[in-house]
């Protein structure tokens, strides 16, 4: 463990990760203390949690943001740093924050950091997904959460500045895998979102498509990243086409309740 003048607390959140966890927990093993939160995972989660750190907590999945919070209220230190099962913070930025936290005195309250994704194990620079700032670590005594339609934003009361070394990110590994991941996301945003959204026609979902991956894969360039940027591309479009498709059934089904 490096020592350092602030102590960090890390959180982690996981769902049947065996295989992303011990990599990102290594990542983050330097940490002063190390909290994971589990909700109920069926594989081997549990078991390689429990090699890194003895603060393993379960608790059912009540959304992502009361999720997050469950994590933050176990944390013992100041400085809290998080990040997810299928994230890992690269070489350059683990020494970039120990020598922040090293100083004296923190002239900011938070900080964002660069995130890289990667499709299937190529990096996407171009489409507007990087740096896709991430604010990850933050002062305990200085942030709110906004509650998303999927995930969950922290927001810092004060100064917040940015990190130059990136958050690695594994988007997606495994198409079936993050396919469901997907599917899952969307219904969320669907149910949050239809309530308010404009009457979507039978054409909505594929010209929505359409014109997503038109916009992120030749507007934006993603065609740059080559096989990684095409994933890039067609993930979105199927966003798209998923969102847009689930919020026009939820919009019929409501109309014929009333």
């Amino acid at each position: 463990m490096t020592l350092q003048r602030h102590p960090l607390s890390c959180t982690v959140l996981c769902y049947n990760e065996e295989s992303n966890l011990e990599d990102c927990l290594k990542s983050v093993a330097w940490c002063d203390e190390l909290i994971v939160v589990d909700s109920y995972s069926t594989d081997r989660t549990l078991d390689i949690a429990k090699q890194f750190t003895p603060h393993v907590f379960q608790h059912r999945f009540e959304g992502f943001a009361q999720q997050r919070l469950v994590s933050f209220s176990k944390a013992s230190h100041e400085w809290i740093l998080y990040i997810d099962a299928d994230e890992r913070l690269s070489p350059d930025l683990q020494t970039e924050i120990q020598q922040l936290l090293s100083q004296e005195t923190i002239e900011a309250d938070g900080y964002e950091m660069p995130r890289l994704n990667f499709y299937f194990g190529g990096a996407v620079r171009h489409g507007e997904v990087y740096p896709d700032y991430q604010l990850r670590l933050f002062r305990k005594s200085r942030f709110t959460m906004e509650n998303l339609a999927v995930h969950e934003s922290v927001k810092v009361t004060g100064v917040v500045k940015r990190l130059k070394h990136d958050i690695i990110h594994l988007t997606a590994t495994d198409w079936q895998e993050y396919a469901r991941k997907q599917d899952r996301y969307t219904t969320l945003e669907a149910e949050k979102k239809f309530k308010t959204a404009k009457p979507i026609s039978p054409l909505a979902p594929t010209l929505r498509a359409i014109s997503g991956f038109t916009k992120k894969f030749f507007l934006k360039k993603s065609i740059l990243d080559g096989i990684a940027g095409v994933w890039y591309a067609y993930f979105h479009a199927r966003d798209r086409y998923l969102l847009y498709t689930k919020m026009r059934m939820l919009q019929r089904d409501s109309q014929q309740q009333t």
